[in-house]
């Protein structure tokens, strides 16, 4: 595992440092809107390929926001369901990715029409025996 976050705590690396004590929940990072959020994180060497995995938080109308991944914009099936009785939906988007770079960098972008938050983010590397 290269990255686990919940967030409870403290964020770590992201280009916005903004924790919400959100009440039904508790802290996550965010809310952004049409706000892009970037991180990059160090891959170990002989990495074949990534899983990365995070929850979303949409609030109001929010849609889910654009996941790009080294520069390539990621498409997703996921979809938003009810979480808990706030007017919150939540996705929990799971990826796994090739990648033979030396660093992951992932951007969020919202759009426009609601508020949206993150949490529970994690970056597993696999080397190439699939370890």
């Amino acid at each position: 595992m290269v990255a686990f976050e919940d967030l409870s705590h403290q964020s770590s690396g992201w280009s916005e440092d903004r924790l919400w004590d959100r009440p039904g929940l508790g802290r996550v990072l965010g809310p952004f809107s049409n706000d892009a959020i970037t991180r990059t994180i160090s891959l170990p060497e002989n990495t074949a390929a990534i899983t990365l995995a995070f929850d979303l938080y949409l609030l109001d109308q929010a849609r889910l926001p654009t996941i790009t991944v080294g520069g390539s914009t990621i498409t997703t099936s996921a979809s938003a369901r009810p979480f808990g009785s706030l007017g919150i939906r939540r996705s929990r988007i799971s990826l796994r990715l090739r990648s033979t770079a030396p660093t992951l960098d992932i951007a969020l972008s919202g759009t426009r029409g609601g508020a949206w938050a993150l949490d529970n983010f994690v970056v597993i590397a696999h080397r190439p025996n699939g370890a």
